[in-house]
């Protein structure tokens, strides 16, 4: 039920609605005014190229759609099927990503996501070296690590 929401635009339209409302709530109008005029910006810059509708097609719709699924996928990988501990390796998955999840899930090495639950001030493109160090200190052990995503929706979906 929610992809469905995530790929036809009703979970983007939900998330934008709030700044438009905060323009009108005293406590919110900074923000909402900041995040608005970043907007403004982005379409500005496709105006000036003579391309106004690119707003639209190119940054807006994938955000209100394939960035809420994808997203959600993601959000889903890290976290799903998992059970409330304060030992992070029973909340959290580590994921191995290829060339093509890196670019379409998000890259910076998310899928090292027990590394950065049990560190998050590391930088997003430092992970991978304190996974490698959580492998050889022994807290990854051997198959808490998924072989990508396809492998862990299909293990999810068992």
């Amino acid at each position: 039920r929610k992809l469905v929401r995530d790929t036809v635009g009703i979970s983007g339209y939900k998330n934008l609605k709030p700044a438009f409302k905060g323009l009108f709530r005293t406590g919110r109008r900074i923000r909402a005014m900041r995040y608005l005029s970043g907007q403004l910006f982005v379409f500005t810059v496709f105006a000036l190229l003579g391309q106004p509708l690119f707003y639209l097609f190119f940054w807006l719709l994938p955000w209100g759609t394939y960035f809420r699924v994808f997203n959600r996928l993601r959000a889903l990988a890290e976290h799903g099927g998992m059970t409330r501990s304060s030992d992070r390796r029973l909340t959290t998955h580590d994921i191995r990503q290829g060339v093509l999840s890196k670019h379409v899930f998000l890259s910076q090495g998310i899928g090292f996501h027990l590394a950065h639950h049990v560190d998050s001030g590391i930088p997003m493109n430092n992970l991978h070296k304190l996974h490698r160090a959580l492998v050889e200190d022994g807290y990854v052990l051997p198959g808490m690590t998924q072989r990508g995503y396809w492998s862990f929706f299909r293990t999810l979906a068992r």
